[in-house]
Parts: C-alpha cells; structure tokens; sequence
C-alpha cells in the first residue's frame, strides 16, 4: 500500500549516502563534482538523482545555489560589512527591481 513511501525514503538515503560520500571525498568542491556527474549522466533518471545529490552537497556545505559567483561575492561581502539597519546596493537594487 505504501510502496511509493518506501521507495521515496530509500531514494532519499540514497541521496543523503551519495552527498555525504561526495563531501567526505571532495571536501568544499563536492557540489562541483556532484553537477559534474548530473551533466555526464548517461540517462535522465540519473541526472535527476545527481541533480538531488548536488542539492544536498550544498545544505551540507552552506553553498548557496542559484547565484553567480559575483553575485555570491557582493552578498558575502556584504555580510560581513553590513551594520544593523544599513541598507546596501544589493538591498537597494532588490528594493527597485521588486517594486517596493
């Protein structure tokens, strides 16, 4: 009856197995080999299950995905020179591109 439950759970450890093995093998360039494995894939069902790992990779490893490396370096520079109540350009920015 809840065959799907099992086989989602036992792909997600599968996932988990993978990332963690990844990290402990790659270190802080995990995510790189984990997109690297998505794109060498010989079929779309595994470049799903290393597109789910490299996902994982990064909350193991605080990677923010989805940003280009000058948008990550603006916003980690940012965060360290940003004071309470200060507003930066990326705020700034953010705050005109939403409409607010």
């Amino acid at each position: 009856m809840f065959a799907w439950l099992r086989k989602r759970r036992s792909s997600a450890a599968r996932v988990d197995d993978d990332a963690t093995a990844l990290v402990r093998e790659f270190g802080g360039s995990a995510y790189g080999a984990a997109r690297r494995r998505e794109r060498e894939a010989s079929a779309p069902e595994f470049a799903k299950h290393w597109r789910m790992v490299s996902l994982a990779v990064a909350r193991k490893t605080g990677k923010r995905v989805g940003l280009d490396t000058a948008t990550r370096m603006l916003n980690d520079a940012e965060d360290t020179a940003k004071a309470p109540g200060d507003i930066t350009e990326l705020d700034e920015q953010t705050r005109i591109i939403l409409g607010e």
